[in-house]
């Protein structure tokens, strides 16, 4: 990733259907949906509930935008791929 580039993390749990689906949006997001460069980073929060902890995420999925500033959360269904590049587009 470049140096100021945006960052997304997705919290899922486990590796069921809906965390693969998730996955696969935030990961469409990044790559195909005409944001600025993004770098995804996937938390499990069954292998780490510490990170999920600390972040204040209660609820999976949860796609934060870290970078840019503002932070932005995204919380649940990620199937609407237009919806999120606008939600979590430039700040």
């Amino acid at each position: 990733m470049t140096p100021g580039g945006g960052l997304l993390r997705l919290y899922v749990t486990g590796s069921g259907p809906r965390a693969e689906g998730a996955i696969e949006c935030a990961r469409a997001l990044c790559q195909g949906a005409g944001l600025a460069p993004y770098t995804l980073e996937i938390v499990n929060v069954a292998e780490r509930p510490d990170a999920a902890v600390a972040a204040g995420v209660v609820l999976t999925p949860t796609l934060v935008r870290v970078r840019p500033l503002p932070s932005l959360r995204w919380v649940g269904d990620l199937t609407d791929v237009d919806t999120l590049k606008s939600a979590l587009g430039p700040s």
